[in-house]
């Protein structure tokens, strides 16, 4: 809900700023987190000092932080509201958009680490650094993805990086060589960071009136393409092996830019 916030709290043209500030943290979190979890090592100790203590401050800072909004006296009905987004087709496929991408994240975000140390016999160090790498690569195109948007514009750059983001996962698993598909790897997850922001300052501009809704479906549909992709890749990986994987996963990113393209509007241009 944080995204349907900056809607409502931040006008239009600082939205993208905002929504890279918000997306630049969970890579970072990634480096650092997992760097600092290792050292920890028992799992008892990581929630009591790491997992519990930052989501405490989250909790205190989002009490003390946000301003309190004075709620409008009319109430949406849940069934209008998603009648409202079923029948408009560029809100529709914005939450296509984000089932699509997840099933494409499950391999890059989830599985590419793995397939560098089966396919290509990386070793754990060295898949470990590209790891921290590609959380890099994500944290800097979350932190430049509001210079993209306010350039080209909501739906030109959520296209044109989307198109390039699932290029860049077929090729990762496409090329023999490992130093070129762990760049590859790593300028994809750059293309990862550069499309959140893209495509959230779209998808919260489609129906402002029902934002929240909007966006908390866009959320549901994003899990609901991890779960798809998780089950694609499984099957794919246990019949037909790592290449296969990757391009049909790496295909879904495409179909997502390809649908964007087709029915998406913007509605501030």
């Amino acid at each position: 809900m944080s995204v349907a916030l900056v809607g409502e709290l931040f006008p239009r043209e600082k939205r993208p700023s905002v929504l890279s500030k918000i997306f630049e943290v969970p890579p970072i979190i990634t480096v650092f987190g997992s760097t600092l979890l290792g050292y920890i090592g028992d799992w008892r100790r990581a929630l009591l000092l790491y997992a519990i203590p930052i989501s405490a401050a989250s909790l205190i800072l989002a009490k003390f932080s946000i301003p309190l909004r004075k709620t409008k006296a009319e109430k949406i009905e849940l069934v209008s509201a998603f009648k409202s987004i079923v029948a408009n087709r560029s809100a529709l496929s914005c939450l296509t958009y984000f089932l699509l991408n997840s099933i494409t994240f499950q391999f890059l975000g989830m599985l590419s680490i793995s397939f560098l140390r089966e396919h290509h016999h990386v070793s754990k160090e060295i898949a470990s650094l590209i790891y921290s790498i590609l959380a890099l690569a994500v944290f800097v195109g979350a932190l430049s993805g509001e210079r993209i948007v306010e350039r080209y514009g909501r739906k030109p750059s959520t296209v044109f990086i989307t198109l390039i983001y699932g290029l860049s996962a077929i090729l990762f698993v496409a090329v023999p060589n490992v130093y070129i598909a762990a760049a590859i790897g790593i300028f994809a997850g750059l293309m990862m960071g550069l499309r959140q922001p893209a495509a959230n300052s779209l998808t919260i501009e489609q129906i402002p009136e029902i934002r929240g809704s909007i966006m908390s479906l866009s959320e549901a549909s994003d899990k609901i393409g991890s779960m798809v992709g998780a089950a694609m890749a499984g099957l794919l990986l246990l019949n037909h092996g790592w290449i296969t994987a990757g391009v049909s996963l790496g295909s879904a990113a495409i179909l997502a830019s390809t649908i964007l393209q087709i029915f998406a509007t913007d509605p501030t241009t």
